[in-house]
């Protein structure tokens, strides 16, 4: 009988992240942390969140899975008491690997880590948050992922953009998403989510979900229902998802006329009840990694319309299991959305084969496995 003292011991993973609520970031991360071997590896999750501000959200979805939390609160961007929170916090915990993900994370987890002599490992979700800053941040953050163990794009276009930028390529291991972990599956809440925002009976409902921050695009979905023929628009918008340009895309369906066909519903927990009143979900996006949204509404069957950018293409085929547009194309958009809607035979075969690619190249199974495989191999 093998002794206890010879008994391996599970990797312990402390993941970081900045969150302000639980968008495509965070369910990567609760996704991750539910569905690795929990005989090998225990995750714990530490989130960076401003005093006093809300989005608490990821804390509570974390606690009903049964994953430990950590809060670090900070009152200012710069508030040195979010290192030392990381100190104590892995102090406490005692992580064999620090697993970030984002900007702040990846700054404040590589100098704990070192601090601590810990492995560290990055994944890059999109680029389009850093391409956002100034350019010594830019040119800062880049430098910093050649200190990491490994950096993991989420698609083969983010990796591309890495590896323009000099980041070491045999650091890199791409680990393309999978459609994320989401409350339980429902098998119909089409009615309540419709009957809530108002939509009556017969009335075809399209869907935004996501951030509304610039890179996602909600502004070209307005301007292309503003450009489609009125005899088209037999449809209504729902926009599901907060962010800082919230205020300004409400002026701008003000100002094209199309306010009345918009719901605006802000951040939301309950998509599966979205995603089953959909007849067509749209991703308007400038940028992107993989987006999940889209792999979530491709594995419910619901037809997607999106923008050929970041890692989109590498899933969405153009009239395979799904319609492509150029990015920055209100046009092309509403055009794609009218025949969309307009042909329900070709568009729900395009939906078929879109449930069939995600079940048959995005399992969340093997998914896990790789990020297993990576731990593993740094930490032993």
């Amino acid at each position: 009988m093998q002794s206890d003292s010879t008994t391996i011991r599970p990797i312990k993973v402390l993941h970081l992240i900045s969150s302000r609520g639980v968008y495509g970031a965070e369910r990567v991360v609760l996704t991750l942390c539910k569905h690795t071997d929990p005989m090998r590896f225990k995750q714990v999750i530490g989130i960076f969140r401003k005093k006093n501000v809300g989005g608490d959200q990821l804390h509570g979805e974390a606690e009903q899975l049964g994953i430990p939390v950590e809060e670090i609160l900070y009152s200012a961007a710069f508030d040195v008491t979010q290192l030392l929170g990381l100190i104590g916090a892995v102090r406490r915990h005692r992580p064999n690997i620090i697993h970030t993900h984002e900007y702040k994370a990846n700054i404040l987890g590589l100098c704990v880590a070192k601090m601590f002599g810990l492995p560290i490992v990055t994944t890059v979700h999109a680029l389009h948050k850093l391409k956002g800053r100034a350019k010594t941040e830019l040119r800062f953050s880049i430098w910093l992922l050649r200190y990491f163990n490994a950096v993991m794009p989420v698609s083969g276009d983010v990796g591309d953009e890495l590896r323009a930028l000099r980041v070491p390529p045999e650091k890199m291991v791409t680990i393309k998403n999978v459609p994320p972990l989401t409350g339980k599956r429902v098998a119909s809440k089409a009615c309540s989510f419709r009957e809530e925002i108002g939509i009556p009976s017969g009335r075809k409902l399209i869907g935004f979900l996501g951030r509304l921050i610039p890179a996602k695009g909600c502004d070209q979905l307005i301007h292309a229902i503003a450009n489609i023929d009125k005899r088209d628009r037999n449809f209504s918008l729902a926009v599901a998802g907060d962010g800082p340009e919230r205020e300004a895309l409400e002026a701008l369906a003000r100002k094209l006329g199309v306010f009345g066909m918009i719901h605006f519903c802000g951040f939301r927990n309950d998509t599966e009840h979205i995603y089953a009143s959909l007849d067509l979900l749209v991703l308007p996006s400038r940028e992107e990694g993989t987006p999940l949204v889209m792999l979530e509404g491709m594995s419910r069957g619901v037809p997607v319309v999106a923008t050929g950018v970041g890692g989109i293409p590498e899933v969405l085929k153009d009239r395979v299991n799904g319609l492509l547009v150029p990015s920055e194309d209100p046009i092309s958009l509403a055009d794609a959305i009218v025949e969309s809607l307009s042909n329900p035979v070709e568009t729900k075969k395009r939906a078929i084969e879109a449930k069939k690619t995600i079940a048959r190249e995005y399992d969340v199974k093997t998914w896990a496995e790789k990020f297993e495989e990576i731990y593993a191999g740094i930490v032993q």
